[in-house]
């Protein structure tokens, strides 16, 4: 067995083993609503909790535009890196870096300028709920 099979093998029985357990917690264990609580032991308790953010919630995305803001950060701050390794890394590393500075462009135009315009499109708000039906009275109709 190659090194390469292994790894898939072992990222796909990482990501079986991990959607078990989210399974478990939220259905079996009924851990399934944010503050829900189930005490495991006198000093371990598990509660259902959300985090909007990142950085242990340090920065909420509790709005459009802080969500926003909180993507186009991310990308900066991972184009910057990748920026610093394409024109210091040396030869070792360019291809490698360029191809990851280009997927970090490409990823973040989709996501705000194609994945949200369908999002809207569709109704779909954060946190997957659908708006109300949408009045397409305005929209061209097909010939009859």
């Amino acid at each position: 067995m190659t090194l390469r099979k292994l790894a898939v093998g072992i990222a796909v029985a990482v990501l079986i083993v991990d959607q078990f357990v989210k399974y478990w917690v939220t259905g079996p264990m009924g851990i399934d609503y944010p503050g829900a609580e189930l005490p495991l032991l006198p000093f371990f308790t598990l509660r259902f909790v959300q985090n909007f953010g990142v950085s242990l919630g340090l920065l909420q995305a509790g709005s459009e535009f802080a969500r926003w803001a909180l993507v186009a950060m991310t990308a900066m701050s991972t184009a910057l890196s990748l920026l610093a390794l394409v024109l210091f890394g040396g030869e070792a590393i360019k291809g490698f870096s360029v191809v990851m500075l280009a997927g970090v462009v490409i990823c973040t135009y989709s996501a705000i300028f194609v994945s949200t315009p369908f999002l809207i499109y569709i109704g779909l708000q954060a946190g997957g709920s659908r708006t109300q039906a949408r009045d397409t009275s305005a929209l061209p109709q097909a010939a009859e």
